[in-house]
């Protein structure tokens, strides 16, 4: 068997279709793949896969975060204004919050001298409707319409290494 968090309630809602039948039919017309599955057990086992998934990025997103004495250290300040930033509205810096109280400070938003170039902008379209996951996706993961010599780049790594925020933030519109 597939080694699983996730019940069997879980997974029967991730696979059932939020379309209707008249959708689905639409969209098969207009050229859609993939909309019908005859098998549900490899529906199911799709849907677990896709939610370990997930949850395996979660867990790197949480075990690579900075706690609040390591950004103060980074950032040369006080433990008491990475929360400042964190707290702000807009934020200024994004952070995890965890049940415990703890707060996390994801390590995509930084370099080894300090926040990544644009960062307060990012954050200012994103706000916190956007959840940490989707926005650590979003940041780290390459998007061809970030191309460089050397192939497309991440959100991340293009605000690094050109400085250009324009094509990150209209991006970043969409999220």
């Amino acid at each position: 068997g597939i080694s699983s968090p996730v019940d069997s309630t879980t997974a029967r809602a991730a696979t059932s279709s939020p379309l209707t039948a008249t959708e689905v039919q639409v969209l098969i017309a207009g050229g859609a793949r993939g909309l019908r599955c005859e098998d549900p057990t490899k529906l199911k086992h799709a849907a677990i896969r896709l939610l370990n998934m997930m949850a395996r990025e979660y867990r790197e997103l949480l075990e690579t975060a900075l706690d609040l004495s390591s950004v103060a250290r980074l950032l040369n300040c006080s433990e008491t204004e990475v929360q400042r930033r964190a707290f702000s509205a807009p934020p200024l810096l994004h952070a995890v919050h965890l049940k415990n109280g703890q707060l996390l400070i994801p390590q995509w938003q930084f370099t080894s001298s300090g926040e990544i170039p644009h960062l307060a902008s990012i954050l200012t379209l994103t706000g916190k409707s956007v959840s940490p996951l989707a926005l650590y996706r979003f940041m780290r993961l390459p998007n061809c319409d970030l191309e460089s010599q050397g192939g497309p780049l991440s959100p991340r790594d293009w605000l690094i290494h050109t400085g250009n925020p324009k094509p990150v933030l209209d991006l970043a519109r969409f999220m």
